[in-house]
């Protein structure tokens, strides 16, 4: 993997100002009206694609946006079933919130509510700990086919990750490096935080990519036996 190159790759192509323009445009939009950040999640997807391909220029043309705006609603379709277990946890929580009176006194309710949130901090801490980990691999593999269904194949999706482990922990490692990156641009008024966001999910994609390459390339040839001695 070049880990280098993720970072930088997208302005190696000739019109790289344009494009990040466009997604540029598109995150900052997105942060107040969400629909503009399908396009530019399909764009990601599209990103990963093309280095899983091996292409030369991997950023993508401003093209086909239907396309990359359906992508980018799988991918979200695809997270959010899985934080589907957390968002009923909150919803069950916010319940127990509105009921419990609002008395100093002790009382069943009140005790229930502590005990239901200590559960709630330790189990939802370490369910969105397993899905920063695991949900790139699940949209990695949809990415691979365009099929949603294979994001949902929890075997497969592991056994992705176990055997290529080295190179998905240092995807996984560099794309929060990017992303702590990326929140330099709030200091730019906002605009900039548009833009490192663009900038972070290209990074993104690109790693995730270079996994998926990386684990479809041959194994090595083994060595030639030594010629016998004369």
């Amino acid at each position: 993997m070049d880990i280098g190159k993720a970072f930088t790759f997208m302005f190696e192509d000739e019109q790289w100002v344009s494009k990040l323009l466009v997604a540029s445009v598109l995150a900052l939009f997105g942060f107040f009206l969400l629909i503009p950040l399908l396009p530019l999640i399909g764009y990601m997807v599209e990103v990963q694609q093309n280095v899983a391909r091996g292409e030369a220029r991997p950023l993508p043309d401003w093209n086909n946006i239907g396309v990359k705006t359906l992508k980018g609603l799988n991918v979200v379709v695809i997270l959010f079933i899985y934080s589907l277990p957390v968002i009923v946890l909150t919803c069950c929580l916010l319940l127990l919130v509105a009921v419990t009176p609002s008395s100093k006194d002790a009382n069943p309710i009140g005790l229930l509510l502590g005990l239901y949130t200590l559960c709630y901090i330790c189990v939802v801490s370490l369910y969105s700990f397993a899905l920063a980990v695991f949900t790139p691999a699940a949209v990695t593999l949809y990415a691979a086919t365009d099929r949603v269904s294979d994001a949902f194949r929890v075997m497969q999706v592991m056994g992705f990750i176990r055997r290529n482990a080295g190179n998905y922990a240092a995807a996984v490692i560099f794309g929060l490096v990017a992303s702590f990156i990326a929140q330099f641009g709030i200091l730019i008024c906002g605009v900039g935080l548009a833009a490192t966001y663009a900038w972070w999910l290209l990074v993104h994609g690109y790693l995730f990519g270079q996994v998926y390459r990386a684990a479809q390339a041959p194994p090595p040839a083994p060595p030639m036996p030594a010629a016998p001695a004369m």
